[in-house]
């Protein structure tokens, strides 16, 4: 600068042409706005209304009380600002040039730490040009908001400063005062805009509050919002019209590429770094959103086959990802692409009711009123010979071998105590983990690094022995059962290989 703050200071008071031709309180208010570009004025850098709203850096506020920091928590750009240790503080804004898309209402995204009995967040803005010194636009209430997750508050604007915000100035502040009881925690404070303004250029009418932890590319996130947008009001109309109408989006570390349930969508922050082209994946767990089975009886299979159904249909590129043809080796229980040809299938040659079997499977899982019995209902057969039919097809379609014909009598085996669960049966024969899961044991039964479980009881029917043993491969001391076991003790969760025989 030119001059000090002092020496202009005292410039203006001794400068009589200049006093008689404005009034004390506009000077002190032109010195005012002086003073804020003064002490702004060490950040070099012209802020802009994205910087400034994105909340992308501590350089462009101030707080009157607490510790204001930087945080890769955040819901949109690649950080947001973090304020704790304090129960009243006001935050104020660098000076900020003529606002864009000025609306009706401000909106902004506050994560709390805890769960508050109390608090508000306060919006005023100045601007001595337009004449406002912390005219006051709003509040939005923080009690009893659910802890570590962003929510949008919105402030209506008052019409007379919405007009004035549509103006010509140089010198707007914006000031949030955060009232709650006293935290030593951090409140997240991030996306300050105006009402209409999606996250990216998308939009729909369904809400979506999208949280980040970590750094992440805007592009990326951009594509995940637009296909959410795009796809999941279909999902919405087709499928379940008391689905949720706000959905959240967490990006954040986590082991899977990505879970979804109520209405929360949890994408692995790294999958997407690696793999920005998979942003169709909205689309399968925006299904899973909509699927809300929470009763009856609801096999994964069907969960995760459906979910992949609908994103080879409404999936707006799929890049690097398809339905899976079928290969020898698989069975429908593999679920996800495996299960979404099947369905397919199904659809195509066992079609009627007046929509789609997979409308119907959605509507049955989803009232709990699924039942096994239903697919010989609709075919005349139960699935395990429709898995055999389809394996026929397609075997001879892909040059692949069919899968075996199902048993219909022998022993069953089951994955939980006392019969229940996930259960296959096995005529006579020597079966290894391959021929178990291609008659539908999960792979990971034999998995020795994985929590899923495997065989824990056996129906034996009257004249039949089964042996079971730990090996692989049939080989050591196996043991044998010739009624049924409810739980098979020590050999829990731990069968590699069984015989099935006759007695003799």
């Amino acid at each position: 600068m030119k001059y000090p703050i002092r020496k202009m200071f005292s410039k203006i008071l001794h400068s009589h042409t200049f006093l008689k031709k404005i009034c004390a309180r506009k000077m002190l208010a032109q010195f005012a706005g002086v003073l804020m570009a003064t002490i702004f004025s060490s950040n070099a850098v012209a802020q802009t209304q994205t910087d400034i709203f994105g909340f992308e850096s501590t350089q462009h506020w101030s707080a009157s009380s607490g510790t204001l920091a930087n945080t890769n928590v955040h819901s949109q750009g690649n950080s947001a600002i973090a304020i704790n240790n304090f129960s009243y503080t006001q935050l104020s804004s660098a000076p900020l040039p003529t606002l864009s898309n000025v609306s009706q209402a401000f909106e902004i995204d506050v994560q709390v730490p805890t769960v508050f009995s109390w608090g508000q967040v306060q919006l005023s803005v100045s601007s001595p040009t337009l004449g406002l010194y912390s005219a006051w636009v709003g509040s939005a209430n923080l009690a009893n908001l659910s802890a570590n997750t962003f929510h949008k508050l919105s402030i209506p604007i008052p019409t007379n400063i919405e007009t004035a915000l549509k103006q010509n100035y140089s010198d707007l502040v914006i000031k949030l005062v955060l009232s709650v009881p006293n935290t030593s925690n951090a409140i997240v404070v991030d996306n300050l805009r105006f009402s209409g303004q999606p996250v990216s250029g998308c939009q729909s009418n369904i809400n979506l509050i999208v949280s980040v932890e970590g750094a992440f590319n805007n592009n990326t996130l951009n594509n995940l919002v637009c296909t959410f947008h795009t796809v999941y009001p279909q999902l919405f109309a087709r499928f379940n019209t008391s689905a949720p109408q706000t959905v959240y989006l967490d990006i954040r570390d986590i082991d899977p590429p990505a879970y979804a349930g109520g209405d929360r969508i949890t994408v692995k922050r790294q999958w997407m770094l690696d793999y920005p082209h998979d942003t169709d994946i909205m689309v399968h767990e925006g299904m899973h959103i909509i699927q809300a089975y929470s009763f009856g009886n609801v096999p994964g299979w069907l969960t995760e086959g459906i979910a992949d159904f609908v994103r080879n249909e409404y999936g707006l590129s799929n890049l690097g990802w398809s339905l899976q043809q079928y290969r020898y080796g698989q069975h429908y229980s593999n679920g996800y692409g495996v299960a979404a040809s099947f369905l397919q299938w199904i659809d195509a040659n066992y079609a009627g009711g007046g929509s789609s079997r997979v409308d119907q499977l959605n509507q049955l899982l989803r009232n709990g009123q699924y039942t096994n019995d239903i697919w010989a209902q609709w075919t005349g057969y139960d699935v395990d010979h429709l898995w055999y039919f389809y394996s026929v097809e397609k075997g001879a379609l892909y040059g692949e071998q069919p899968a075996p014909l199902p048993a219909t009598q022998g022993i069953t085996v089951y994955e939980h105590a006392n019969f229940e669960g996930f259960g296959f049966k096995l005529d006579v024969g020597n079966y290894t983990p391959n021929d178990l899961i291609i008659r539908g044991a999960p792979g990971s039964w034999f998995d020795p690094n994985s929590a899923n479980s495997g065989v824990s009881s056996v129906k034996v029917p009257l004249g039949y022995r089964v042996t079971l043993f730990t090996s692989s491969d049939l080989s050591g001391t196996g043991v044998q059962y010739t009624s049924d076991v409810s739980f098979v003790g020590a050999l829990n969760d731990n069968i590699h290989s069984i015989r099935v025989e006759l007695i003799p």
